[in-house]
């Protein structure tokens, strides 16, 4: 089985500590380096050519924002997962649009969300490595519930970057449209597919399902405006389109393992 070679980069200590105790090994990945800055880490990455880049964001001399730009000419197959503070989500979008993969908040991800993080990564770099180093078919069979029609059909899919910008743009539509009740038929709409091989798309892109993807999104939106707005609960779980106020705390406090109202220190 190939290497999965991982780095680590982030001015804190702790953090760097906290990660290497991690059991890397254990889910097939191997920390091969770690870095306190953005420079630290480029001339580790021309020495180890890592597969996939863990990395903080607001760094003295190099910024992750920098770091991120720089790696994408050294080594462009690299997968980049951002771990942040709340206070960092400006600069995790910007992040999130230079190519990274996700990101993931400091003192709130568990083992398990960074293990589900990290094999999305693995997945989306093999993705890559297939589409440049051969073009490759996926058979698929569709059925177009618009007009009640079954058919099957076997067609050659050719995954492509026109395919990952397309799910790009669907992205940006869920994210601008989390308050709203986002159906998959309205999202496919947007980038002119059908609901099936939409989210079969989406979810050999990302390696989420759109369910999932747009609960994440909502999860993650909540976490930020509980910690940097003075918005009501209720009114937070609006914004995120879960109106429902007992039952949006009950699925929060299942996702992260606290109650809203502990992420205002109440």
């Amino acid at each position: 089985m190939e290497r999965v070679k991982v780095i680590i980069v982030d001015d804190e200590l702790p953090i760097r500590e906290s990660l290497k105790m991690f059991p890397w090994e254990k889910y097939g990945y191997y920390l091969v380096g770690e870095a306190k800055n953005g420079f630290e880490a480029l001339e580790l990455c021309i020495n180890v050519m890592p597969d996939i880049v863990l990395t903080d964001i607001v760094m003295p001399n190099m910024n992750g924002l920098d770091f991120i730009r720089n790696l994408k000419t050294i080594n462009p197959l690299a997968q980049i997962i951002l771990i942040t503070m709340y206070d960092e989500f400006e600069y995790a979008v910007e992040a999130l649009r230079l190519g990274a993969k996700e990101y993931l908040l400091k003192g709130v991800y568990t083992e398990q969300d960074l293990v589900d993080a990290l094999n999305r990564a693995k997945n989306d770099l093999n993705l890559v490595k297939h589409i440049n180093n051969k073009k490759y078919n996926l058979d698929y069979s569709s059925k177009d519930n618009d007009n009640n029609k079954k058919t099957s059909n076997v067609n050659i899919l050719e995954i492509t970057d026109d395919f990952r910008f397309e799910i790009k743009k669907a992205i940006d539509y869920i994210n601008q449209n989390l308050d709203k009740n986002i159906s998959i038929k309205c999202i496919a709409e947007q980038v002119g597919y059908s609901p099936n091989y939409f989210s079969y798309l989406f979810k050999k892109v990302t390696g989420y399902s759109v369910k999932d993807y747009i609960f994440n999104a909502r999860m993650k939106k909540a976490i930020y405006l509980l910690k940097f707005s003075n918005m009501k609960i209720y009114e937070i779980a609006e914004k995120v389109g879960i109106p429902n106020y007992r039952y949006f705390t009950a699925i929060f406090s299942k996702h992260f393992g606290q109650c809203p109202s502990y992420f205002r220190g109440e």
